[in-house]
């Protein structure tokens, strides 16, 4: 097929991607609005950010007239009852009641309208209440609370549960509900003048309604057509995405005419800067690089989802049936109650259950779409620190699923010995050597064969470290290097940096202690920082914790060590580790463990690094002192970064019974100068994303073979991984033969501390290094 015939068809797709994109538009909306939650729809989100400032203003200036006495109905009700209120708060509930109430019916009876507002304000004030007396039965009851819980649910157990410790909330009487919400509508009416009453006919009987005005239903209206008209469903392409320059966007056919995926996602707030033509060179050569449909994975997928059957990141869970209701006339409480509480628990899993497997629908749907063409492509975009992301829903980037789903269309003849190591890496042997890896493939054929001949029925796949990753190299496995009925390959091959983060600081500090810990100086066996640190770890704990040390539980604090990783951060991803282990341990205990780690055993193995985040912490600090609002530096490869990290001129609006909104102001650019406290925790982690992202720029950017990137990590066919590791560990070694981190100092203005730079580290030991990305 030539490529104007692919442009057509490519054409002709974003439409369709537009097309359905607006098609789930109207009908999350409709939906939304049947459910009574308009405040969630396009629409409703942009009315309640737009006016609630004004409105939060207008109940504030009735609320002071009442309270002076000088007029109002029903003054002193309103008074009482809404002394302890936050004026944010009541239209943010006001307003989101009313959009709720009116999305479903049009035309709701006055009274029903104002009662339901009073009833939401007394639920939240209730709440409130509650946190103040018992923050910590609060906190506790709240925790098993989903985010899809509705709010008279919510009230419902809340009470229960604080009536046991006998602190009730004297109700309101529906009178009262009515006074409030009434006196807060009128509010509304005369800050936005959405609402309007009319009296109609119902029966024999004239009521007194509530309509939207039509000003309103206009301005509705404009938000959804607008939304309407730059709804897009970003799947992949059936032809090359178009080349990004400094001057035009890339990427889909479409994208000139809608505008809505620029070259730098989430730029600075100043106008751009030209990038160096390394890494938009980079970019561009990713993006013509054409993939396919994995099909005999797709199968047993598709056999996956028709049967309701989870593996990995593959959600697939079946509804849980609703318990009948078979409750005797006659039945105690207890019974009721654990019928209420089983009937109650599977409404709940019910309505989570779509986001839950929401990830694994959509990709099955695009790649079903996919699953007959001869090849697709990815169009890619970059962020403010040099990294690459794609547009794509559904891309390599993704799950481990994702990833399974996805072939090189460029195949290249079967190299056994990578494919070995990679199907072994999958199965969970990362961390051994690759003669270790290719030996297990030898001794474990009649596994690989029994998998990939029969995967419906033979599920030991399912418990490998990357269960969908390691089923596609079972099946490329035997295709090719058992039944040998193919000798070329499209399988993606990936190797992967070992803590990119300290490798990147090794390099920057020439320091051969932490290179060697890092795999960036040659090692027998792969270096394992993690389980390095759990073992220093022991000495600082008493004995009976030892057990249980190893690097699943100090890998997350280690491996964000050299993105400013907090104390607090550090205790939360040991307590996931230990918990996840099915460890038991008190408070006391987690913080033993803590201190151990994050204050002993990583200062001790890691001084450098650690060193290195000071200064970076400080070097923000010193930057913005210097007079300057945003923070610019030029990496090895040519790309600009640009750390414009302002505060926000908002209002965070959260209410305990209905969510939250974030109000902007409209002075001058909605921004209050440079975030200083941003700056000092992101100059760290984004100086080292860039340096990673600069390594790949020059390791790709004439790259002419099939490749593709998740951050640290690359991917290849079998036979181009050789040439591949040997090209990374190239470019790093020269990247780093100049003196980096000075002209980084120089570059921002800042004094270099020399005893960072240790002069330990040999650079060209690098390219000897097997491990350092394996």
């Amino acid at each position: 097929m030539n490529d104007l015939s692919l442009i057509s068809r490519q054409l002709q797709r974003e439409t369709q991607a537009h097309e359905e994109a607006r098609h789930r538009l109207l009908k999350n909306t409709r939906e939304a609005s049947e459910r009574s939650y308009a405040s969630n729809t396009v629409y409703g989100r942009k009315a309640v950010k737009t006016l609630l400032e004004p409105v939060a203003a207008q109940i504030r200036k009735r609320y002071g007239a009442l309270s002076s006495g000088k007029s109002g109905m029903d003054a002193v009700e309103v008074v009482n009852h809404l002394k302890h209120a936050n004026a944010e708060t009541l239209a943010l509930i006001a307003m989101k009641t009313v959009l709720d109430v009116l999305g479903k019916e049009a035309e709701p009876l006055l009274q029903e309208l104002t009662t339901r507002v009073g009833r939401n304000v007394q639920l939240e004030l209730r709440l409130c209440y509650y946190a103040e007396q018992e923050p910590d039965l609060y906190k506790k009851t709240e925790f098993f609370f989903h985010k899809s819980t509705g709010t008279g649910q919510k009230a419902t157990v809340f009470t229960r549960a604080f009536n046991k410790e006998e602190i009730e909330w004297e109700r309101w009487p529906n009178i009262i509900n009515h006074k409030v919400g009434a006196w807060l509508i009128n509010a509304l009416i005369e800050a936005t003048g959405w609402l309007v009453p009319r009296f109609i006919k119902r029966g024999k009987r004239t009521r007194k309604v509530m309509t939207y005005t039509d000003a309103f239903l206009s301005h509705r209206d404009t938000i959804m057509a607008a939304a309407e008209s730059l709804s897009f469903c970003q799947w992949p392409m059936l032809c090359p995405p178009v080349d990004w320059s400094n001057d035009t966007n890339g990427g889909y056919l479409t994208e000139s005419v809608r505008q809505m995926n620029p070259l730098i996602r989430k730029a600075a707030k100043v106008a751009p800067v030209k990038q160096g033509d390394i890494p938009i060179a980079m970019l561009n050569r990713l993006q013509q690089q054409p993939y396919k449909i994995n099909s005999l994975v797709l199968a047993v997928a598709d056999h996956c989802y028709e049967n309701f059957i989870s593996v990995g990141k593959f959600k697939r869970d079946a509804p849980m049936p609703i318990p009948e209701n078979r409750l005797a006339k006659d039945a105690d409480d207890d019974t009721v109650n654990e019928y209420k509480r089983a009937r109650r628990d599977a409404e709940n899993y019910n309505a989570q259950l779509a986001q839950k497997n929401w990830r694994t629908t959509e990709v099955m749907y695009i790649a079903r779409k996919y699953a007959d063409e001869a090849a697709f492509w990815c169009s890619a975009s970059m962020d403010y620190r040099g990294r690459i992301y794609f547009q794509s829903t559904f891309n390599v980037q993704g799950t481990d699923f994702d990833k399974s789903l996805v072939l090189f269309a460029e195949e290249g003849p079967v190299n056994r010995y990578w494919l070995s190591v990679h199907l072994a890496t999958t199965a969970g042997l990362d961390k051994e050597t690759m003669t270790t890896r290719v030996q297990w493939v030898d001794d474990n054929i009649d596994l690989i064969n029994s998998i990939a001949s029969d995967p419906i029925h033979d599920k030991r796949w399912h418990d490998a470290a990357e269960p969908w990753s390691y089923l596609a190299a079972c099946l490329e496995f035997k295709a090719t290097c058992i039944d040998c009925t193919r000798d070329t390959s499209g399988l993606m091959c990936g190797i992967d940096a070992t803590a990119s983060g300290l490798q990147h600081l090794a390099a920057l500090t020439l320091c051969g202690d932490t290179s060697a810990e890092v795999n960036v100086t040659p090692t027998e066996k792969p270096g394992d920082i993690y389980r390095t640190v759990a073992e220093v770890a022991k000495k600082y704990m008493p004995e009976k914790f030892h057990p249980w040390m190893n690097r699943r539980v100090t890998k997350r604090s280690v491996m964000c060590c050299p993105y400013g990783v907090t104390q607090s951060s550090s205790r939360n991803y040991i307590r996931l580790a230990l918990k996840e282990a099915g460890h038991e341990f008190t408070s006391q205990d987690l913080t033993v463990i803590t201190n151990a780690i994050f204050k002993k055993a990583i200062p001790e193995v890691l001084p450098g690094p650690i060193a290195v985040m000071k200064w970076l912490k400080q070097s923000a600090i010193d930057i913005l002192d210097s007079g300057k609002e945003s923070i610019q530096w030029t990496t090895p490869s040519g790309f600009v970064v640009n750390q414009d990290l302002r505060i926000s001129n908002t209002i965070e609006v959260q209410t305990r019974l209905m969510g939250g909104a974030r109000i902007k102001s409209t002075i001058a650019d909605g921004f209050l100068g440079p975030d200083r406290s941003h700056h000092r925790s992101a100059l760290a982690p984004n100086a080292v994303h860039s340096k990673d992202s600069a390594l790949l720029h020059l390791t790709f950017a004439f790259w002419d073979k099939p490749f593709s990137v998740i951050h640290d990590c690359v991917m290849g066919r079998s036979c181009d991984m050789d040439a591949m590791a040997a090209e990374i560990r190239l470019h790093f070694a020269e990247m780093y033969k100049a003196p980096v981190l000075q002209q980084w100092a120089d570059q921002v203005g800042v004094q270099l501390d020399p005893d960072l730079i240790k002069n330990t580290l040999d650079l060209e030991s690098v390219n000897q290094s097997t491990y350092f990305f394996c």
